[in-house]
């Protein structure tokens, strides 16, 4: 189902990568417990980009942080076109699940 969404809709043969570029809001680095920030930047997808803002899971280890949550963005912000036969069998929406680790760098 995911092969077929993605080869048949966002056309990732066309456009094989999405960006995010954005800030976490209120990090504090200093805190050792887990924190949930709201990350606000812009997202690309199939070339268009549009603001988002979504919450965030960041815990720090020993040298890293573990960066994890879900965005949700819509279709029609990204013109991903559907046909109308099937626009009742599909999602109006589209849920993005992250979960990577962050190095600083010390320079």
């Amino acid at each position: 189902m995911y092969e077929h969404f993605n080869e048949s809709y966002i056309e990732s043969d066309l456009y094989p990568k999405a960006v995010f570029e954005g800030e976490i809001q209120n990090f504090d680095p200093n805190i050792t417990e887990e924190q949930t920030r709201i990350i606000k930047g812009n997202f690309t997808l199939r070339d268009i980009t549009r603001p988002v803002e979504f919450k965030a899971k960041i815990v720090k280890s020993h040298d890293y942080y573990s960066i994890s949550g879900t965005l949700e963005v819509f279709v029609d912000d990204y013109k991903i076109k559907i046909p109308a036969i099937l626009s009742p069998n599909i999602a109006k929406n589209i849920k993005i699940s992250f979960n990577f680790q962050y190095t600083p760098n010390d320079n």
